[in-house]
């Protein structure tokens, strides 16, 4: 059998031509559709990220305005503290002249007495320095020996001694003292 086409080539590529605006419209439309989504979709995680973003910059400055808070505290503590270390410093020194007195008494044999007398602060004990009088020159070397034995009294240097007519030695020495202070409860 022997098909014969009546219809026109015109007609039938204007057919084909039709379907194929109408093809790729649906296809245009449907590229449209998706990329819509698409952007929708980036949209609204845009406008989560800025809402999550103001949201985080607010508790930032909540934040801050509590280590403000915080170092203001840390500050004020710290001023407490070094209050509290000057009292507790004036109590364990208030006590160390009269410990000093206690102490440097305790160490006379009964022939030294002393004629001058001068400290000076020395960490947390005293620089000693004096002028002294003993009746003998064996009086001098007994205290001596006493300073060196002593745990409280270290690096007594004496200086010289003269000899007066009556007999009386008379000297100078210098030396530290540490006491073993505690703090009172």
């Amino acid at each position: 059998m022997i098909k014969i086409n009546l219809i026109p080539q015109e007609i039938l590529d204007r057919e084909l031509q039709r379907r194929r605006t109408i093809q790729f419209g649906v296809a245009g439309a449907a590229f449209m559709v998706v990329l819509a989504l698409v952007s929708l979709v980036h949209y609204t995680q845009a406008v989560a990220r800025e809402h999550q973003l103001a949201k985080e910059k607010k508790d930032l400055e909540s934040l801050r305005t509590i280590v403000a808070q915080v170092e203001q505290l840390d500050q004020a503590a710290s001023a407490v503290r070094s209050r509290l270390g000057v009292i507790q410093d004036l109590l364990v020194g208030r006590p160390l002249y009269p410990y000093f007195m206690e102490d440097m008494v305790a160490t006379f044999p009964p022939g030294v007495w002393i004629s001058s007398l001068n400290t000076s602060p020395d960490g947390s004990g005293l620089k000693v320095s004096m002028a002294a009088k003993a009746m003998t020159q064996d009086d001098v070397s007994a205290w001596l020996r006493t300073l060196d034995s002593s745990t409280k009294f270290k690096e007594a240097v004496m200086g010289a001694i003269s000899v007066d007519a009556t007999g009386v030695a008379s000297f100078s020495m210098t030396m530290k003292y540490t006491p073993e202070l505690k703090a009172p409860a």
